[in-house]
């Protein structure tokens, strides 16, 4: 991958570009269809996120270690698959996640059933300290300040929460 988009910057290896292309003048339609599709740059991610990510204090390699059960603390749908094992006996060796059939994202309804506690998006209908507790309670491994701290975060900026919030209104 030595070949840069003239158009976005994307990497590409030599025979992705299309017919008529040369060495000295590649064009490309995977990544961006020649200029025609021009995405935003893609913003530094917010705080507490970005020092979370760079920092190397302990609080931040443990989050880092810990990131994908933070991710699915705070994720609005559960994900359903079936799984694909014929790889599964294989000797040793680089492992492959393979799906067979469709992948589903689930969500429930916006209010959870009397007694349940709020799980997923309705999570983000509540006070952001309740359903970073209500996280917790769920994943004991991880810190509750940090869940308030992105939870608070994700009330900022992810552009979801108010249409949920609306719905549910």
């Amino acid at each position: 991958m030595n070949i840069l988009c003239e158009f976005c910057n994307a990497k590409h290896w030599l025979a992705e570009c299309t017919s008529g292309s040369t060495i000295a003048w590649s064009i490309f339609e995977q990544c961006c269809k020649k200029g025609a599709v021009q995405l935003p740059s893609i913003l530094p991610p917010p705080e507490p996120l970005q020092s979370l990510m760079k920092n190397q204090d302990s609080t931040s390699r443990t989050f880092r270690s810990k990131i994908q059960e933070y991710n699915s603390a705070l994720s609005f749908t559960s994900v359903k698959y079936q799984a694909d094992t014929c790889t599964a006996n294989w000797d040793p060796g680089v492992q492959c996640f393979q799906i067979h059939g469709e992948l589903y994202h689930l969500q429930g309804p916006l209010e959870p059933a009397l007694h349940d506690a709020p799980q997923f998006a309705q999570l983000f209908l509540y006070d952001p300290q309740y359903a970073a507790n209500i996280c917790f309670t769920s994943h004991p491994n991880l810190e509750p300040h940090l869940l308030e701290q992105l939870t608070l975060m994700l009330h900022k900026c992810n552009l979801f929460i108010p249409i949920y919030q609306t719905a549910k209104d």
